[in-house]
């Protein structure tokens, strides 16, 4: 290697045997490479011609994991990010000068680090937490030839509690004829964490029959009725409400639900 013009370095490469086994400069393999080049130059030579750690550069940095809804199994629904046993993690992706092959999940309590599962996008669902439980997480990324990164950034989250959600529900019968009726539903974010898409489940009591039902999505089972948000009202800050609306059939006797669940979780009744 010796200096070139420009501020830059000729850096010789040999790519094959001499007789005295010196380097001529109209010898063929070499480029002038600058110095902030050098180190990633040197580390594509050494892969190409098979010296130890070909690949010395490691990926970025990950940007830190968030909780983030994600589509659930049912058509048109979201499901929430943390539940009271799981959390759906989602992070800004890492590039590498060769290729990214995986993330590392890790768990993270002061200076340990206990990994938690692997995934081959930025993005990850996690399960088997326990209930109402903090968990603080972080990634990691690796590439082909198994550098590692620095470690993103922490996140703690809080499952929920399991059978009582951060949640209240007021069920209002707004106008009412024979054979019919209108409802409204409100529920309200009662916990620290904001609701990032929400299914909302009750049992209707006396056989009532949803006609129609606006500011969200229905799906019936029996006497079984889950409504999911509309998309652009799945977000509830907390201490945030958000409504949907429902015209029903009753005949006989028309008594409101008794229990409200939110993502599974059973959520307190307001008065109406």
């Amino acid at each position: 290697m010796s200096s070139g013009g420009g501020g830059g370095w000729m850096l010789w490469i040999l790519t094959g045997a001499q007789d005295d086994g010196q380097l001529y400069p109209d010898y063929d393999g070499y480029r002038v490479v600058y110095p902030s080049d050098t180190a990633t130059v040197l580390a594509e030579q050494a892969g190409e011609f098979g010296g130890d750690g070909g690949d010395g550069i490691p990926p970025t940095k990950p940007g830190i994991p968030v909780a983030s809804a994600v589509a659930s199994a049912v058509a048109s629904a979201v499901a929430s990010a943390v539940t009271s046993d799981g959390v759906t993690l989602t992070w800004t992706a890492s590039t590498d000068n060769v290729a990214v092959t995986g993330y590392t999940v890790v768990s993270v309590s002061g200076t340990t680090e206990t990994e938690v599962t692997t995934s081959k996008t930025n993005s990850v669902t996690l399960t088997g937490l326990d209930a109402g439980t903090s968990y603080t997480f972080a990634v990691i990324v690796t590439d082909e030839a198994g550098n590692r990164s620095t470690r993103s950034g922490t996140v703690t989250i809080t499952t929920m509690t399991g059978t009582t959600g951060n949640c209240s529900a007021n069920y209002t019968i707004v106008n009412s004829w024979q054979g019919g009726f209108q409802a409204d539903v409100t529920i309200k974010n009662t916990g620290t964490a904001t609701i990032a898409g929400w299914t909302l489940g009750r049992t209707f009591p006396n056989g009532q029959t949803v006609k129609s039902l606006w500011n969200g999505t229905v799906t019936t089972s029996g006497a079984t009725v889950t409504v999911t948000d509309a998309g652009w009202n799945g977000t509830i800050a907390p201490g945030g409400t958000g409504a949907f609306g429902f015209t029903s059939t009753w005949t006989g006797t028309n008594s409101a639900p008794s229990t409200f669940t939110l993502d599974g979780a059973t959520c307190a009744m307001d008065p109406p």
